[in-house]
């Protein structure tokens, strides 16, 4: 697969897709974004994310990767790594009114001051099939150390 490479160059967020847009995204690398939530990508309608890598973005927030506040987030092959939120979801921040699904991802080193140094989701139908979670860290809860998911979740898991 061929991956096209986006970066923020530290000072911006690369997607920001407001509630009416059902995003498909696949072949990406994005890196190096900046923003107060979803450094690399904001998102608050529909988003299906397959195939890409996602490292090096901090939010000064949530969501050092994605903020998601829509209504469906499928994730899909997706590699997270080296993302950190001073407030919550190192990688991903989820409170969303629809179904979200973690499928073959990986999340590597990636951090939060306080919950879920993976990530932090609030949703009634949650699924995380076949993904790895090493060397994630947060302040409050959601570390390794602690938690087998490495997530903070208000849905067990």
């Amino acid at each position: 697969m061929l991956f096209r490479s986006i970066s923020g160059r530290d000072t911006t967020r690369i997607f920001h897709m407001p509630t009416s847009v059902i995003a498909f995204i696949s072949g990406v690398t994005l890196s190096n974004g900046h923003a107060v939530d979803g450094a690399l990508i904001a998102s608050g309608g529909q988003l299906f994310l397959s195939h890409a890598l996602l490292r090096r973005g901090f939010a000064s927030g949530v969501g050092g990767a994605i903020r998601h506040t829509g209504t469906q987030l499928s994730l899909n092959n997706v590699r997270f790594s080296g993302c950190q939120a001073l407030n919550g979801g190192g990688a991903v921040a989820v409170s969303a009114a629809g179904p979200v699904s973690f499928a073959n991802c990986d999340f590597d080193r990636n951090a939060s001051l306080r919950n879920g140094g993976a990530a932090e989701v609030y949703t009634a139908d949650f699924s995380i099939l076949g993904s790895s979670f090493t060397g994630n860290t947060a302040g409050a809860r959601g570390r390794s150390e602690e938690h087998t998911s490495e997530l903070q979740s208000r849905q067990s898991i």
